[in-house]
């Protein structure tokens, strides 16, 4: 086969197979720092913490159109795993009460985030295995297919120690068990990590993260810490936060600040420390780091709550500034594609293979890869490693062809941008 012949049948393969690929994903994805939606649109996940019905306790309550008022394109929504682990709120008894709080989120074109909260701030490893369980039981698992397209399964809030008396191994052998009986059981959702130690210490994830990373085989992580940071909190914009979170986004991991407030505890009293946290939202927002604030109403601190009742025009002093200010506001958040567009992913839009009008195609071939550009414009090429290393930086020209030499150790990611498109695409 002539060089020219090969072109044209790989041309006439691409063709064909963007075509055949141009469908959403069955779930949202990690590749590098970055989580994509079912779409390939990439997120940055920027919302609220919500325990809906009132920490259980309310069962018509819902709020969830009020929070999509503030710009959140996402809500970690704390749960139970049963009535008794819940003090007795009877919502928790009721998965139908969960169902219903994940499709309405979705509904309010935001991101749910399901997370058990039992083991808040515990070590004992053989609760924390057992806790897994909650997630593979059938009628959760039927939930959770409902869902896939658009969840998010944070594991546990705030478990397991490793500065406060553990280790990282003995972290990450627990969470590599925990991911490993959820991955078991057909789930392929992004897994969100929280750090150890009541979900405070980063740093652990410079080790931790990527041998959990490694250990799932689906490699659709996120790494999630608490920033109840009093030792920082008069000096926020430091040279030293500015290094914790570069240092974390060095890693190639993705990240989220799962919680960010004003107040923090110190035990005793809730709203003991006075958190300056402007500067740290505004280095998370420059570096491309995600975070969701805690939480939107009925908390136990009452200056942490955003909203003095549920409601969207009864904003805290807090609540006010974490959704209008011009720094790191919530209106500032750009949404999933997904969700936006009534779960569906229209052309060009950032779909896998969206479509050819403008739209490019990739494919592996002769120990490389052949990349076709559909598109009236030039535009930027990066193949990146699953571990966030870019690989490849160039350009292929409108109505182009490009060919990249590749050894195929492992799965890659294409990302190519146009001046308003993005493709992003797996190749295995």
């Amino acid at each position: 086969m002539n060089k020219k012949f090969r072109i044209c049948y790989w041309i006439l393969f691409l063709l064909c197979g963007s075509v055949a690929q141009a469908q959403e994903r069955a779930t949202m994805f990690v590749a590098g720092n970055t989580l994509y939606d079912a779409c390939g649109a990439p997120l940055i996940m920027q919302g609220v913490n919500h325990a809906p019905y009132n920490w259980g306790w309310s069962p018509n309550y819902n709020v969830f159109p009020e929070i999509a008022k503030t710009g959140s394109n996402t809500v970690r929504i704390v749960w139970y795993s049963s009535q008794a682990s819940g003090g007795g709120a009877p919502a928790y008894a009721n998965l139908a009460q969960l169902d219903s709080a994940i499709a309405r989120c979705a509904a309010a074109k935001m991101v749910p985030v399901l997370e058990l909260h039992d083991h808040t701030c515990m070590n004992d490893s053989a609760q924390f295995i057992n806790l897994m369980s909650f997630y593979t039981q059938p009628a959760v698992l039927d939930l959770i297919n409902r869902h896939s397209k658009y969840l998010v399964i944070n594991l546990a809030n705030e478990a397991l120690y490793v500065m406060w008396g553990g280790s990282v191994q003995r972290y990450v052998n627990i969470y590599t068990k925990a991911i490993g009986m959820l991955r078991d059981e057909g789930i392929h959702v992004p897994l969100m990590i929280d750090a150890p130690d009541c979900g405070q210490h980063l740093d652990v994830f410079q080790q931790a993260g990527p041998q959990l990373k490694n250990a799932d085989v689906d490699t659709n992580l996120i790494f999630s810490a608490h920033a109840y940071w009093s030792a920082y909190a008069n000096n926020m914009d430091s040279l030293s936060v500015r290094a914790k979170l570069q240092a974390a986004k060095n890693t190639g991991l993705c990240y989220v600040l799962g919680e960010v407030a004003n107040r923090q505890s110190d035990g005793n009293n809730e709203c003991a420390y006075t958190l300056s946290y402007g500067a740290l939202l505004r280095i998370a927002r420059e570096m491309q780091i995600g975070y969701l604030v805690w939480s939107w109403d009925n908390d136990v601190c009452a200056p942490r709550s955003m909203s003095q009742n549920g409601m969207f025009n009864q904003l805290t002093p807090f609540g006010s500034d974490m959704v209008n200010n011009a720094g790191y506001g919530l209106l500032q958040s750009t949404g999933s594609v997904f969700l936006q567009n009534g779960m569906q992913c229209l052309p060009g839009t950032g779909t896998e293979a969206a479509d050819l009008k403008p739209g490019f195609a990739v494919a592996r071939a002769e120990g490389g890869m052949w990349i076709h550009s559909f598109s009236a414009q030039d535009a930027d090429v990066q193949l990146i490693a699953m571990d966030g290393r870019v690989l490849y930086n160039g350009r292929i020209s409108a109505q182009g062809h490009l060919y990249l030499q590749d050894q195929w150790t492992g799965i890659k990611i294409v990302r190519i941008r146009t001046a308003n498109t993005q493709f992003v695409q797996k190749i295995f």
